[in-house]
């Protein structure tokens, strides 16, 4: 994902992780957070394009000045050809470590999601 399209899908990205920080930070009366813990899919979303669109957006909240973690999580995919199920940390297209066929994403998580709060 390069170019002006992907700045805004991250910075998407970045808002919606902002609000789910800032209700949980709310929802469990938090004066101050110390880190905000980001989950992704390997290869579908840029990680630091997001932190640096995170960081900017915390300026003016609650969260302000709390450190921002990436952290990446394999995409489950299934092979087309054998259906073999096998984790990737990739971006499409996927192929598969047996028959060298093509696979297909399986996992119905976020691109990116709220991990943790750490206060």
């Amino acid at each position: 994902m390069q170019g002006k399209g992907s700045s805004v899908h991250e910075h998407g990205l970045a808002k919606s992780v902002l609000a789910a920080a800032l209700a949980e930070a709310e929802a469990h009366h938090l004066d101050s957070v110390k880190a905000i813990e980001v989950a992704y899919l390997a290869g579908r979303a840029e990680p630091e394009s997001v932190k640096l669109h995170l960081e900017a957006d915390l300026a003016g909240t609650p969260l302000s000045g709390a450190e921002v973690r990436m952290r990446a999580v394999s995409i489950s995919v299934r092979c087309t050809q054998c259906d073999r199920e096998f984790d990737s940390e990739s971006a499409p297209p996927f192929e598969c470590p047996d028959c060298g066929g093509s696979g297909i994403r399986v996992d119905e998580r976020a691109d990116l999601w709220l991990e943790a709060l750490e206060f």
